[in-house]
């Protein structure tokens, strides 16, 4: 790591859990120089959150494409990297390429060792598959994220994970009022009585991953 300020490169840095590390350190100008990561400088997000933080490096590259990586994590001494298992690219190679999110991890992930980065944090999630002893077998979306973190843990990379629960987010976009007004239903299938792992993915993710890599 640097003697002075580290480069910390963030993937993702127009989305939620990228953004969230990108909100967090770019208050700490001081401490850190930032680069974010996206598809486009040009995109609404990226000039809107440009024009807050403007000492944030910007550029562009696009996890499908390995070509694009190592010049986004050049001379990085700290990355966090996030895959998209939610866009076309992934979802319609479902059923004949189940490898398609790991595929984009590794991309990454090789980019990272290629420019020697001094310390990777991942996004992951655990497989279904193991923790089920073998009865969920096609929870792809956690799937993928677990191979991505087996295949970071094999390289010659000073690495951690986060794992995230749901995101408070996504249920309250489906939640309702009762009937008296006075409480806001949320519908989600399963055991009543179950308790369940949930996230501020906006506030959450970025604060964790400062003292992940502060310390």
């Amino acid at each position: 790591m640097s003697a002075t300020k580290p480069l910390v490169v963030i993937f993702g840095a127009t989305g939620n859990q990228g953004g969230s590390v990108l909100h967090t350190l770019a208050k700490y100008p001081e401490s850190y120089t930032v680069r974010a990561v996206t598809r486009s400088v040009k995109s609404k997000g990226a000039q809107e959150l440009a024009s807050k933080y403007p000492h944030v490096q910007w550029v562009e590259a696009d996890i499908e494409n390995p070509l694009s990586l190592p010049p986004a994590v050049a001379r990085a001494d700290i990355v966090f990297g996030v895959t998209q298992y939610f866009q076309p690219s992934v979802l319609l190679a479902v059923g004949t390429n189940v490898d398609a999110e790991f595929q984009q991890g590794r991309n990454i992930i090789d980019a990272c060792v290629a420019e020697n980065v001094g310390f990777v944090v991942f996004s992951t999630l655990p497989s279904a598959k193991k923790l089920s002893n073998g009865k969920f077998t096609e929870v792809l979306h956690l799937e993928g994220k677990y191979r991505i973190q087996e295949y970071l843990f094999a390289q010659p990379i000073a690495s951690a994970t986060v794992q995230l629960g749901m995101y408070y987010q996504n249920s309250i976009q489906g939640a309702s009022w009762n009937e008296s007004g006075d409480a806001v239903m949320i519908n989600f299938p399963g055991n009543v009585n179950r308790k369940l792992p949930y996230a501020d993915v906006n506030r959450d993710v970025g604060p964790y991953v400062k003292y992940i890599i502060d310390n």
